[in-house]
């Protein structure tokens, strides 16, 4: 899936059934495709755990993300610009699920 390990980590509190999901991208938590990707998955993990909410942070403890990352946008070709903005779409749809 991934070619960074763990550009995600999911923790979930049996006490309380919180669910933490970690962002790891250095330098910043830049989105990419990859990086929606991952937080895609673990959300759907998230949601077959049945956690109770869902606090979503960064491994970075200066930044919590710069958003979009730009790069990714930078004369992308047709194929990958659409399977960026289909996994965005998934992912929000996946979260108001959760939340």
């Amino acid at each position: 899936m991934s070619k960074n390990p763990q550009l995600t980590l999911v923790e979930v509190d049996d006490a309380t059934g919180i669910a933490t999901l970690t962002m790891n991208r250095p330098p910043v938590n830049s989105c990419n495709l990859e990086l929606l990707r991952d937080l895609n998955e673990s959300i759907k993990q998230i949601e077959c755990n049945k956690s109770r909410g869902l606090i979503l942070t960064s491994s970075n403890d200066r930044v919590f993300s710069s958003g979009l990352d730009l790069n990714e946008m930078h004369k992308p070709n047709q194929e990958h610009l659409v399977a960026f903005w289909r996994t965005l779409q998934e992912m929000v749809m996946h979260w108001l699920l959760v939340v």
